[in-house]
């Protein structure tokens, strides 16, 4: 087994940049070849993006059982997946500002403590 991480992102530092052969030769590879991908098969969104990276999956024999091309408008892309990542932040935010009230409401509850035993004090000292 190769040990690698099948959610590990093929994704080269600059947009339409090729992969070094050391990675292809690494991962790629593995994936064609070894369990547990090589009997559930996997995904390789976008990938080859380079000629190089074709000429490296002819070379070592790496052809797809499938392969499929989906389209979409920029607008329609995000008309899909903004409500989704909205509700996200919304949920997230919502959830940190729970957190600050209830700290909030600690502070104000201790401060109010320390104030009373403040005056106990000063009143036991007049007794």
């Amino acid at each position: 087994s190769s040990g690698i991480n099948a959610e590990w992102p093929l994704r080269p530092g600059v947009e339409g940049e090729a992969l070094p052969p050391e990675i292809l030769d690494q991962i790629v590879v593995s994936w064609w070849t070894e369990n547990p991908f090589k009997e559930t098969g996997f995904i390789l969104e976008g990938f080859p993006r380079t000629p190089q990276e074709a000429t490296f999956m002819t070379d070592t024999g790496l052809f797809p059982d499938a392969c499929i091309i989906l389209e979409v408008e920029d607008e329609q892309a995000g008309d899909r997946q903004l409500p989704g990542k909205l509700q996200k932040w919304k949920n997230k935010m919502a959830k940190k500002l729970a957190r600050r009230q209830r700290h909030m409401e600690r502070r104000r509850i201790k401060k109010e403590k320390e104030r009373k035993k403040k005056i106990q004090e000063k009143f036991g000292e007049l007794k």
